[in-house]
């Protein structure tokens, strides 16, 4: 049968050449799509056959898929890779324009291999081209346009396009449908479809898997021109370049440490709180709304500034998330006290130098193994105690291959002090066990996996680990996180990002790998297009994103109740300590971290078949489902009844019309109701209600939870119209501000700010005479504009200033009162009984004494963790708290032995300080107080009080820190 199918088709030939002399015509273009794990080069012939690709996210998860066009027979020019229909599911239902980003994949060309692995699956010599820089074509970050397409395509040659899907929090689950084509002059020469599967499952948007990758600034100033040290041509300035990339590393679950171009000193405060600290609090602009830094990880180059960086984190309540950390210690005394001891020394001594902070060991990290912590240790050295919170081994080093002598090819070893050939994992369990959920194990996958050395090596022991080299096989960037997982490492390091950024497009070759140490590309205009220069995501980044996106489910299960399945999903690996997984597992030992796409997709149905239906109707507010989510911090209403929920970071919500219900979720928020009837929850954060777009007045009752005819709750702060309000506070701390008219303010308990008007002109007729009752604890009234009336009097200090008009105010003797307060007009008031002989107080002896001064302080002795209760549970878990001593003095001339003082208690929560359950004590006869208290894990204050008597003033003294963290 075969002859005489080759005959037919040769006698087919031989005719159609007698009766059409002309040459036949090429090949058409062939135009397939395929998924994202697989690297295709532009000259690769074995190439995706399929049409149409499946892929599948949660909401606020990205997905991916690349769409190939092969120029078969001629070169094709001038070729756009578009989206012709949106993702569309049976119904109607689309997803937003805005949720999908097309690039063009962009070619670095391997001159010398990282290691041996790619000969084995995608052979190439010399010069072999590999797809890495994506250019896009509108970019995320300026939302300009870029010259990603039209491309032209050689004869025999491959062009890609990455396709990048972020699905919205509030997606409705179910298959969405969308067409891509390649054109020429705006004119289909093929398509594909992509299906998109939104699963039932909202994921969180800060990675879970802890850690930070490296960025050093140096390497920014020389991608523009300069020395390292120069950064005067760095688009923009250095600090928003700097916010640039970490904005873009938070979208693909990546933290960045620093994270900045510069410590928080004085001079660097408005720098650092424009283009740092929104991506530390969450309220940066960020694709993942509400996206931040899991981790502030500083190095020894930081030393001298680490007073600052506690000073700054303390007020902005990010001092849990830093970590300071030596690099590659190994077992060498002499390393140990020029890259560890000396300056891990300084920042101890710098981070305890501010006088307002109890002093406390600076969590600390190590980069190396267990058996460099036991030797740090032998040596009493002083980060190897109380300090160290994190061990971070190169992967290599945690679970290394079999012995070389086994007669298998993939081997790694020895090193000083290795016990064992095989999975080490276990011999951390005991440094994990000192202080459960506060010591930490993170990876590092380091250029360990390719040789670290200039000259190729092709040996097997380089093939199989998890890497971040361009020229790899495929999946093992998205490994990493898996691996994570199976070795129960709770965060990853990596060095740097962008070691060789200034010759990305041309050289990353550094340590033996090409691309260790740079992920990210320059987007100069003169390469990309549009009008401002940007930075440039890789395909290496977007597959450690998808492995960190793999990571939340595989936690998600962990956390309830599903570690077994999750773990039987994940990995197997059988070795001489033990097995761990189930048969069947996607990974199998460290080296052994290669898969293809298939494998991965399989291993996804079922982490997405354990999750589906968990979380179904999405985001939800007052039990009700969200019709619009925040992705911006300002969001929109519409006229209609809507349900709200804002972003994890800071918004503004302007509800508009009709009955709306609004959730503000984390962050401060700001929400402006409409005229319908609202129910509105702030949530978590220390958030404003705002009723300054009223067109009447207002009466607002923080404490009944009242607003007019809307329902509040969760609100510290209260803005008001521009007619006559009544703003009523409740019994913690309260912002109360009145605007113009004649207001009524009252800020009942708690230590409250009052201010009397805003800054509006005032209107024809228009009057802004208020009456301010700040009620009891420590006040300020700024009554500013107008004829005002303020009553203080509540025996606590309070703060007045009248401003400007005729106002009176009512105060007592500890009051702090401004000149600007008119005197108390009383003509219908007797004249005053004559004036006491004795203007101070009596003695038991009835003889005049004068009024002593008393000064007051606090303090804090050294506090240790004790434990309060343990449980029953084979884990022997114990929750721990701070207990604190505190020792107060009184000045001695007081005479106030045996008298009560009071220490006042404040907890910072949601970005505000909380006034807490006061602290009682007696005073000694030498005028001290002592007291043992215990705290829940958060950040305090204190300071003791000190009441007036009839022989001494009232005394307060300065306000004492501390952080507490509980502990398992």
């Amino acid at each position: 049968m075969k002859t005489r199918g080759a005959l037919a088709v040769a006698l087919v030939c031989a005719v159609a050449a007698i009766i059409s002399p002309t040459p036949a015509a090429a090949d058409p273009p062939a135009v397939t799509v395929t998924g994202s794990v697989d690297r295709i080069r532009p000259e690769d012939s074995t190439l995706p056959s399929g049409t149409s690709q499946a892929i599948s996210a949660a909401r606020n998860e990205f997905a991916s898929a690349q769409v190939v066009v092969h120029a078969q027979g001629a070169p094709l020019a001038g070729v756009s890779v578009v989206q012709a229909t949106p993702f569309t599911k049976p119904g109607g239902a689309t997803l937003p324009s805005s949720a999908v980003t097309v690039y063009r994949e962009d070619y670095y060309t391997v001159t010398t291999p990282s290691d041996g692995e790619p000969g084995h699956s995608n052979p190439c010599s010399v010069n072999c081209r590999w797809p890495d820089a994506l250019i896009p074509t509108v970019d995320p970050i300026h939302n300009q346009a870029r010259n990603a397409w039209p491309a032209d395509i050689p004869a025999g040659e491959n062009r890609v396009a990455w396709l990048d899907v972020l699905v919205p929090a509030a997606q409705p689950a179910g298959t969405y449908t969308a067409t891509f084509e390649a054109q020429q002059g705006g004119n289909s020469i093929g398509a594909v479809t992509v299906d998109l599967t939104v699963v039932d499952w909202t994921m969180p948007t800060t990675s879970s898997l802890e850690g930070t990758f490296a960025l050093d600034w140096h390497n920014v100033c020389r991608t523009w021109g300069g020395n390292g040290n120069d950064c005067s041509n760095v688009p923009g300035g250095l600090w928003a370049m700097y916010g640039q990339i970490v904005r873009m590393m938070l979208d693909n679950r990546i933290s960045v440490s620093g994270p900045a171009a510069g410590a928080p000193t004085p001079a660097n405060t408005a720098l650092f709180d424009q283009h740092a600290l929104p991506y530390i609090a969450g309220t940066g602009p960020t694709r993942l709304p509400g996206a931040k830094l899991s981790t502030v990880l500083l190095n020894r180059w930081e030393d001298w500034a680490m007073a600052h960086w506690r000073a700054k984190a303390v007020a902005e309540g990010f001092d849990d998330r830093i970590t300071f950390y030596c690099d590659e210690v190994a077992q060498n005394p002499a390393t140990w006290n020029n890259i560890c001891n000396t300056p891990f020394t300084l920042a101890q001594t710098n981070w305890n130098a501010g006088n307002a902070l109890p002093d406390e060991p600076l969590p600390s990290a190590i980069i190396g193994t267990w058996q460099d912590m036991q030797f740090a240790r032998g040596q009493n050295y002083p980060i190897s105690g109380d300090p160290l919170q994190t061990v971070i081994p190169l992967v290599t080093r945690v679970h290394t291959g079999p012995s070389p002598d086994s007669g298998e090819l993939n081997w790694w070893g020895p090193y000083p002090g290795q016990t064992f050939f095989g999975n080490q994992r276990s011999l951390y369990d005991g440094f994990l066990a000192e202080r459960p959920g506060h010591n930490r194990l993170w990876l590092y996958t380091s250029c360990m996996t390719e040789g670290c050395g200039d000259a190729y090596d092709g040996h097997p022991r380089y093939s199989g680990w998890p890497s971040y080299a361009i020229d790899q096989q495929a999946g093992e960037a998205r490994a990493m996180a898996w691996q994570g997982f199976n070795h129960r490492a709770s965060g990853e390091y990596y060095y740097e990002i962008s070691k060789r950024m200034d010759t990305a497009f041309t050289n990353q070759y550094e340590d033996g790998g090409q691309g260790d140490g740079t992920l990210i590309y320059p987007g100069k205009t003169s390469r990309i297009g549009g009008a401002t220069d940007t930075v440039l995501e890789s395909i290496r980044l977007k597959q450690i994103r998808e492995g960190r996106e793999d990571y939340e489910y595989l936690m998600h299960l962990s956390k309830t109740g599903r570690d077994a399945a999750a773990r039987s999903i994940a990995g197997h690996y059988t070795g001489a300590e033990g097995p761990y997984g189930s048969p069947g597992g996607l990974m199998g030992a460290m080296y052994d971290s290669s898969r293809s796409q298939q494998a991965y997709d399989a291993a996804r149905a079922l982490l997405e078949t354990q999750v589906a239906g968990e979380d179904p109707v999405g985001p939800t507010c007052n039990g009700r489902t969200a019709t619009i989510v925040g992705n911006t911090t300002t969001i929109l209403g519409t006229p209609g009844d809507d349900v709200i929920v804002g972003t994890a970071g800071e918004d503004n919500i302007y509800s508009g019309a009709g009955n709306d219900t609004i959730c503000g979720a984390a962050g401060y928020d700001t929400i402006r109701p409409g005229t319908g009837s609202d129910w509105v929850d702030g949530e978590a954060g220390g958030n404003a209600i705002d009723y300054s777009d009223s067109d009447h007045g207002v009466e607002v009752d923080l404490a009944a939870g009242t607003g007019g005819a809307d329902q509040l709750r969760n609100f510290d702060e209260v803005f008001g119209s521009v007619h006559n309000d009544r703003l009523l506070g409740d019994d913690s701390a309260n912002f109360l501000a009145g605007g113009l008219g004649d207001d009524v303010l009252e800020g009942r308990g708690g230590a409250d700010l009052i201010w009397g008007r805003s800054s509006e002109a005032p209107a024809g007729g228009q009057t802004d005479n208020d009456t301010i009752d700040p009620g009891t604890g420590n006040d300020q009234v700024l009554a500013r504009e107008g004829d005002d009336r303020i009553e203080a009097a509540d025996g606590v200090r309070d703060d007045i200033s009248c401003g400007t008009g005729n106002d009176t105010a009512t105060t007592d003797g500890v009051d702090q009162r401004d000149n600007d307060c008119e005197p108390l007009s009383v003509p219908d008031v007797p004249p005053p009984p004559p004036a006491d002989p004795c203007p101070t107080s009596l003695d038991s002896a009835g003889n005049c004494t004068t009024s002593v001064r008393t000064s007051a302080t606090l303090r804090q002795a050294t506090a240790k963790w004790k434990p309060l209760a343990c449980g029953s549970s084979a884990k022997r878990s114990c929750l721990q708290r701070r207990s604190a001593r505190l020792a107060g003095q009184i000045s001695p001339e007081s005479g106030l032995a045996g008298r009560s003082v009071v220490i006042e208690v404040q907890r910072r929560t949601a970005g505000r300080w909380k006034d807490k359950p006061s602290l009682k004590a007696s005073l000694s006869p030498g005028q001290r107080v002592r007291l043992t208290h215990r705290f829940a894990d958060g950040r305090w204050r204190m300071r003791l009080l000190v009441p007036a008597t009839e022989k001494t003033a009232r005394a307060v003294s300065a306000w004492q820190y501390l952080t507490t963290r509980a502990r398992r």
